[in-house]
């Protein structure tokens, strides 16, 4: 029943437990946290001294960030003033207040113990039997760097390099000139030589800066070349020019691994390469040595279709390796070559050999034999063959034949039923994560800090996920015995709630009556009083 108050002066006699909700997701978080902290022992980096004033535990401050990112919090700032008016977070860091400077330096000086926290999570998830390994599918998403939209070519800036050197070239010759004419006109008029001074200072310092400018210019040359990018950025080096969904802009290559049974993510790198061709064999084979744990099957899409890295995760790793193959060229023409090992020679669709003629080093790391026919002049298929007047090439790699055995096993229906379910198991996860947190961009800067901020994604996502798992369980059953076992829940539940408020109106009913006696008492007392009187 509404109840009308005009004053804000009310007494609360209760604790920050009593405003959380029972079933409220911040129980959950800071359940499955400490679960994992205190299960895989995580020593905390901080709040362990006991000199002075005892630092903020690290193991709050994780809760924080995780708290932030689930509700679309990112700022320090924002964070700290929730520490003071949201309820949910002040019962979470048991009303604890860091300052905003505090909540950054953690995030930018812990990075190990965020990725300790989510390694040793995914480490729980697997002996629980929540990651089961059967199916593992991989993805990119190219995310905007914290830095400026236009970055500089290299292009550009060897071409301004050239310019600014022959400004100074002109500017050195001049002074050279002027020192020749210094010296025939000593015993001209004293102004005339003072006004010759005061142009070659100005020279000079010109000169200085052209100098300077053609130093920083070069910098950034060299630190691009080292990195051979042909874009680079100087809010944040690291970032790469990408084509991503709005548009081309600096970002970083963040990749994911993500287990089938209830997708949850094993995996967050963050990739040295602009697009996801090389970034599958480094990506696998860290998430297997992090987790200590070998999947059966392994998913992605055309984009990692690097054929040293599949042989490597092949030989190496997981022998389950599904990889889209790309079209090629030579697969939309309807021409059949084929290979004899024996002789070391290609057939062409007439039947006539080609010879090998070199070796041809591509530089993502395949090596081919090239062969090329000299019988091409009046074949009755050259036009449609080749359009080079000294005949047809043809390159066989060295692994020729995993490719074969490869490439035959991609065309099996059950290899193409399994490459079906990869968007099901891992494309929804990065739609899913910005439509729940609004991610739109990193907020910190370089790799390494980007990697910080990929991490605590992953860990977020997956604490996240997890909680929607454990409601799922919490569900009715769909037997009968559950569904009976449900009901008999819910009616002893909904009868003890009864009874409690029920015991709790007549206990205040009472007090109410007790106190209303007394004042009758108080009044008959009082009225005697003034008779006698």
């Amino acid at each position: 029943m509404h109840k009308y108050v005009e004053s804000r002066t009310q007494v609360f006699q209760c604790c920050l437990d009593d405003f959380i909700r029972s079933d409220s997701s911040v129980r959950a978080l800071d359940s499955i946290l400490d679960y994992v902290i205190n299960e895989k022992k995580i020593v905390s980096p901080t709040g362990q001294s006991r000199v002075g004033r005892r630092a903020f535990d690290a193991q709050y401050l994780i809760k924080l960030y995780v708290w932030g990112v689930m509700n679309g919090v990112s700022s320090c700032r924002k964070l700290e003033h929730a520490s003071y008016v949201n309820m949910e977070l002040r019962w979470l860091l048991k009303d604890q207040h860091p300052t905003y400077k505090t909540i950054a330096n953690f995030r930018k000086n812990y990075g190990s113990y965020i990725a300790s926290v989510f390694r040793n999570m995914v480490e729980v998830l697997i002996e629980d039997n929540l990651v089961t390994g059967k199916i593992w599918a991989i993805d990119g998403h190219k995310a905007k760097a914290n830095a400026k939209r236009d970055m500089l070519s290299v292009k550009s800036l060897t071409q301004q390099v050239r310019e600014i050197k022959a400004s100074i070239d002109e500017i050195i010759e001049e002074l050279d000139k002027d020192d020749v004419s210094e010296n025939d006109s000593a015993n001209e008029d004293t102004a005339d030589n003072d006004g010759k001074a005061i142009e070659r200072e100005a020279k000079v310092r010109e000169l200085e800066a052209q100098m300077k400018l053609m130093k920083e210019k070069q910098d950034i040359i060299d630190k691009a070349n080292e990195r051979d990018l042909n874009y680079i950025s100087l809010t944040d080096e690291d970032a790469m020019l990408m084509q991503t969904r709005r548009g081309k802009l600096p970002a970083h290559n963040g990749q994911i691994v993500v287990d089938s049974e209830n997708h949850l993510i094993v995996g967050a790198e963050i990739s040295d390469s602009v697009a996801d061709y090389h970034s599958l064999y480094n990506v696998i084979s860290k998430t297997v040595f992090r987790t200590g744990f070998h999947p059966k099957t392994i998913l992605a899409d055309a984009g990692y279709d690097a054929t040293p890295d599949i042989q490597g995760i092949y030989q190496h790793i997981c022998s389950g390796i599904h990889v889209n193959s790309r079209i090629t060229d030579r697969d939309k023409q309807d021409l059949k070559f084929t290979y004899h090992s024996d002789k070391n020679v290609v057939e062409c669709p007439q039947g006539k050999f080609m010879k090998q003629m070199g070796i041809e080093n591509k530089s993502n790391g395949m090596k081919y034999r090239r062969y090329q026919c000299k019988e091409c002049e009046g074949c009755p298929i050259m036009d449609k063959c080749t359009k080079s007047q000294k005949g047809r090439t043809y390159k066989i790699a060295y692994n020729n034949d995993f490719l074969e055995l490869f490439r035959n096993k991609m065309n099996q229906p059950e290899a193409k039923k399994l490459l079906s379910k990869r968007k099901a198991i891992v494309e929804h996860v990065f739609g899913t994560f910005e439509d729940w947190t609004g991610f739109r961009g990193f907020s910190l800067r370089s790799r390494v800090k980007a990697q910080i901020e990929w991490t605590l994604f992953a860990l977020t996502y997956n604490v996240r996920r997890l909680i929607n798992i454990m409601r799922k369980d919490t569900r009715p059953s769909k037997n009968l015995l559950g569904m009976i076992y449900q009901y008999c829940y819910y009616f002893l539940h909904a009868f003890w709630v009864f009874l409690h408020t029920t015991l709790s109106l007549l206990v205040s009913i009472r007090k109410e009556s007790q106190v209303r006696c007394a004042k009758i008492r108080l009044t008959a007392y009082d009225y005697r009083l003034i008779h006698q009187e």
